[in-house]
């Protein structure tokens, strides 16, 4: 694995653009390939049922224009297309997030549809917006950033499956179930004679709790 991919990934992305630029069937492709690229697969060292869980609070909605200008510029099909684009985050996660993820959408958008130009002319502006602690609800409860990693994590909290095999140089997050490199890892923790690795500090602070409650 090139990086480390954080598990926390409940998120909102809003894609802005004129009416008619993109097909259904590019809208699906700029979809899938944005949550292949910020969550991984199996095949990566990460637990099946919290990726599972990762990928079922990601929420991609595209927004089409029936008109729209750029300074005094009306945007018509004589010039390239143009996108904003949103992505809205558990705020103690947009510092650690917002690269990748302006990375990963400009790529998502110019390999289905911008081509070189979203890497070379302003067409694709990426706004990712910290939603302020407690500023998220679910079950119609505010949920502050460890709540959700509590949320995503759930399934294999309840049900941890350490891999038996681990590459050398990586450890075991608990929390998740993602084997990381300790080289990308967040915060490592030693309890019980073992050591452990973290994906992310959203992880690392949900074991800390945990460990701290149970001795």
């Amino acid at each position: 694995m090139s990086e480390r991919r954080r598990r926390d990934t409940m998120m909102l992305v809003e894609v802005h653009t004129r009416a008619g630029v993109l097909t259904a069937g590019q809208r699906a492709e700029i979809n899938r390939r944005f949550i292949q690229s910020t969550t991984g697969d199996d095949g990566e060292g990460h637990a099946p049922e919290t990726l599972r869980e990762a990928r079922r609070w990601m929420r991609l909605v595209f927004h089409e224009a029936a008109d729209s200008f750029v300074g005094e510029e009306r945007e018509s099909g004589d010039v390239p297309p143009r996108f904003l684009v949103r992505v809205s985050v558990p705020g103690a996660w947009r510092k650690d997030t917002a690269g990748h993820l302006i990375k990963e959408m400009t790529r998502a958008l110019a390999e289905v549809v911008c081509g070189d130009r979203a890497f070379e002319q302003p067409d694709v502006w990426v706004h990712v917006l910290g939603v302020p602690e407690g500023g998220i609800g679910v079950f119609g409860t505010p949920m502050g950033a460890e709540d959700l990693v509590r949320l995503l994590t759930r399934a294999h909290r309840e049900s941890p499956r350490r891999p038996e095999r681990m590459p050398e140089g990586s450890g075991y997050d608990p929390v998740c179930g993602m084997v990381v490199p300790l080289r990308h890892a967040a915060a490592v923790a030693e309890h019980d004679g073992e050591t452990y690795a973290f994906c992310s500090k959203g992880c690392h602070h949900v074991f800390t709790e945990d460990t701290v409650s149970a001795d």
